[in-house]
């Protein structure tokens, strides 16, 4: 609740719960069930706003940095993957404030400790986290990592990390809940591969998507789960120019999966989405279809089903000319950090586009 910039939380946990409040410019009462997720409620004449948010916990507690989540769910259990950065040994580090002058500033230099992929898992019914378990092994360069489930439960961590001075993609997934066997490199071309994303299709095959640099262009790559492996990578961009962030969701029959990037392709952001489905004779391509490709600025998207098979993308917008000449004589562009917005679009089974 908002009053006069003053942030109040409280817990409405029981729909019958009644809070009276009061404020420096008056009080009003209010109930749990009026106030419904996604809406405000003001009082006060609008000098007091209500809203309802979920509530937070944190699950990491070390000293360290914990970074780039990545959720999937199956039945009661949630899976968190991460990536978790260690400085380093931080028994090195000097003392704040120095009794004389250094004679070297060697002493400062302490090796970092480097990345390693953890999970997590939750029981809904027993509301317990997990203890954080070791995916990779420590000391990595890792560029984000992607989870989900496959029909047979197992879980699938997908990461990406650099070894020998290039980004490859990694996956490991245990057996019998235990960390047995080692990691599988999904990619292996001498190129980088980047910000992996995962889903599981109705018929319970992860699929993989990410962003690859191949032939001096990058592309957005994906490949689907063939039992105990990853097949062939399919290039699902098109553009001859660079392609960007993809995101990807399962349709919840049909076997469908489609995945949404941003792409340079003429010579402004644009966001499109294609469908991809698994054949006997391997993966199956739809035609990718624009959902935001006008000269504005439109990037970054997010994807995912509604129960009618209706896909729905939320991305990135500005104006035309977004961080382009704009300085202090030139101002007809848009400066980085301003102007953006949250859009929607929904593309429709029978391919139309629509909005909300």
């Amino acid at each position: 609740m908002e009053d006069n910039g003053v942030l109040i939380t409280a817990s409405l946990d029981s729909p019958d719960a009644r809070y009276e409040i009061l404020t420096l410019a008056g009080a009003f009462c209010l109930l749990s069930r009026e106030l419904p997720y996604g809406e405000s409620k003001t009082a006060l004449d609008g000098r007091a706003r209500v809203e309802r948010v979920p509530g937070s916990l944190q699950l990491t507690t070390s000293a360290e940095e914990q970074d780039h989540p990545a959720l999937a769910q199956r039945g009661d259990d949630l899976y968190l993957a991460y990536v978790d950065f260690t400085h380093g040994d931080r028994a090195q580090a000097l003392p704040q404030q120095l009794q004389k002058e250094p004679v070297s500033f060697a002493p400062l230099a302490r090796p970092t400790g480097g990345d390693q992929v953890k999970l997590m898992r939750y029981s809904k019914s027993k509301r317990v986290w997990s203890i954080a378990e070791a995916v990779s092994p420590t000391g990595q360069d890792v560029m984000r990592t992607a989870v989900a489930v496959d029909g047979g439960g197992r879980v699938w961590v997908v990461w990406s990390a650099q070894r020998d001075g290039n980004f490859d993609l990694f996956a490991r997934a245990p057996e019998g809940g235990k960390w047995t066997g080692g990691e599988m490199r999904v990619t292996s071309y001498a190129g980088q591969d980047l910000n992996p994303v995962a889903a599981t299709d109705s018929s319970g095959r992860v699929w993989i998507a990410w962003q690859a640099y191949r032939q001096g262009n990058l592309e957005i790559l994906a490949a689907a789960q063939d039992g105990a492996r990853f097949g062939a990578a399919q290039r699902v961009s098109f553009s001859a120019a660079s392609d960007w962030d993809p995101s990807i969701a399962a349709a919840g029959q049909g076997g469908e999966v489609a995945i949404a990037w941003d792409t340079y392709d003429k010579g402004d952001y644009d966001v499109y989405v294609r469908k991809l489905r698994w054949t006997p004779s391997g993966v199956k391509l739809d035609q990718p279809v624009a959902i935001a490709a006008t000269e504005k600025f439109e990037a970054r998207p997010s994807i995912g089903y509604d129960p009618r098979g209706s896909v729905w993308v939320a991305y990135e917008g500005s104006e035309v000319k977004w961080g382009k000449d704009f300085g202090a004589y030139e101002t007809t562009g848009v400066a980085l950090y301003q102007g953006h917005n949250i859009r929607v679009r929904c593309l429709e089974p029978n391919g139309a586009l629509s909005e909300p």
